[in-house]
């Protein structure tokens, strides 16, 4: 395990996460393992989404919504061959939905694009390792999938600042809710405040209004492609697939909340929800406190 200045970890029973630090390539990868059963959804908000398997997860009268794993990797669809080998040692362990020959592991996967400082591409090794470690923590900032990730591009790469992975976790009696976030955008990230935390030249949002009205035809001309900002809402709430879809929904608009600007064409922006079926709750409690803890996440990656 990875000790990094701080760690977050996951109460969610049924639920392991594990992940690989690839320092060479400046990249990595971040699984999570989820128990059956569960049932899981999806809401996509950027035009240009890095996924794979994330079909399965869209409210289109399937018999069954549960997943296996969910799998949050840099080197952007590149990172995809990496599940391959996942699923492989999934299925040697009889992990996934059993077609009587062959155990089909399902898992929902999501990539950033970080090819910033090299064009190296991963291997095996990014998943054994990751399953290899597999526990309740979360190391917070530039590791695991998020280790290549910047903010602050709205004024050019060189701008960038580096970003990573975060994790935070509410509970409210024996509700638990939790959303992981990886934060890979064009945009800034303000606190609850207002003050940007990662740029001093455009403190406030106020200040990144004005700069955007003057420079707007300059920003869209040299607009960076490749921008992401992923994540997932893990809860013991019971949750059928529309309500997941609408539970991830939620934790975007928390991510929005604090990343600005985001969502545009050129973003991959997409969040998954996976629900253990332990507790009853209701939507708008389950959906409040997802609120929260998605802002939360986005802020754990710079604040400790």
């Amino acid at each position: 395990m990875i000790k990094s200045r701080k760690n977050s970890k996951i109460g969610l029973d049924g639920i392991m996460v594990g992940g690989y630090t690839d320092k060479k390539l400046k990249s990595g990868i971040t699984i999570f393992t989820v128990k059956r059963p569960n049932v899981a959804g999806i809401y996509q908000s950027g035009g240009s989404p890095a996924s794979r398997e994330t079909d399965i997860l869209r409210s289109i009268h399937r018999p069954d919504y549960s997943i296996d794993a969910m799998v949050f990797t840099g080197r952007s669809v590149f990172g995809f061959d990496i599940v391959q080998t996942i699923m492989k040692k999934l299925s040697l362990n009889k992990i996934g939905v059993d077609l009587g020959q062959i155990t089909v592991p399902l898992i929902p996967s999501l990539g950033i694009f970080d090819f910033y400082d090299n064009s190296f591409l991963p291997n095996k090794r990014w998943a054994t390792e990751a399953l290899k470690n597999l526990g309740k923590e979360i190391p917070l900032g530039s590791y695991w999938g998020g280790t290549g990730a910047t903010v602050g591009k709205y004024e050019g790469i060189e701008k960038g600042k580096k970003s990573g992975q975060g994790y935070y976790e509410i509970r409210n009696g024996d509700l638990i809710i939790g959303v992981y976030v990886i934060a890979n955008s064009i945009g800034y990230v303000y606190d609850l405040d207002g003050k940007n935390i990662v740029s001093k030249e455009l403190e406030d949002l106020q200040n990144l209004y004005k700069s955007r009205e003057r420079k707007i035809d300059e920003i869209f001309d040299k607009m960076i492609q490749g921008n992401t900002t992923i994540g997932a809402v893990l809860t013991n709430a019971i949750l059928d697939n529309r309500e997941a879809n609408y539970i991830a929904q939620i934790a975007n608009f928390g991510f929005s909340a604090r990343i600005f600007p985001y969502s545009s064409g050129y973003d991959g922006d997409t969040v998954l929800c996976v629900s253990t079926l332990k507790i009853k709750s209701s939507l708008d409690k389950v959906a409040y406190l997802t609120r929260i803890a998605a802002e939360k996440a986005v802020l754990s990656i710079f604040t400790f």
